[in-house]
């Protein structure tokens, strides 16, 4: 039997309005202390600040600090919640099974294999978007926005005299 696991876990939220950050950040605190098998011993959770580099996202996070009787289950954990930092603070040394150690490397491994297969649809995707763009198959969307500003900018042609109607003018009749 393992002896137990205590680690702090550190979990962020990026996202819009910071309203919403907040409570996304109290949601999944609350989600992780209902998980079977592990204790949430202490909790800090941040304010959502603004993002320095895009203007109108928040970020917030947690320090949580748990205990669990098993390796494999803070591996499970990481796996679900995707900390940002893991710390094991006790035991100092750990003892693993070999069932422990090759549960844990097949989650990692099935992990990778599926972003894996995820990156290279999103690659095939893209060359296949670009080649279609190349060849005139689709166009370029531009931004609503941006189509705004330029047709608010744009000089308008000015009037050539003709009629578009198809009726002529007293100048064309004569």
């Amino acid at each position: 039997m393992e002896s137990e696991i205590t680690a702090v876990l550190v979990i962020e939220v990026l996202g819009r309005p910071a309203e919403h950050v907040a409570s996304a950040l109290e949601q999944l605190v609350e989600r992780l202390g209902k998980e079977s098998g592990i204790q949430i011993v202490n909790k800090k959770l941040y304010e959502p600040k603004e993002t320095e580099k895009t203007k109108g996202m928040f970020f917030a996070f947690a320090e949580i600090e748990i205990k669990t009787s098993a390796i494999i289950r803070l591996a499970e954990i990481c796996f679900v919640y995707m900390p940002s930092s893991v710390e094991i603070v006790r035991p100092y040394e750990l003892k693993m099974t070999l069932n422990d150690a090759t549960a844990i490397l097949n989650m990692l491994v099935a992990r990778l294999h599926n972003y894996d297969a995820i990156a290279k649809s999103l690659t095939i995707e893209n060359t296949i978007l670009q080649n279609q763009l190349k060849q005139g198959q689709i166009k370029q969307q531009v931004p609503q926005k941006i189509k705004a500003k330029l047709n608010s900018k744009r000089v308008k042609p000015a009037k050539t005299g003709k009629i578009k109607s198809g009726k002529k003018t007293s100048r064309q009749r004569n």
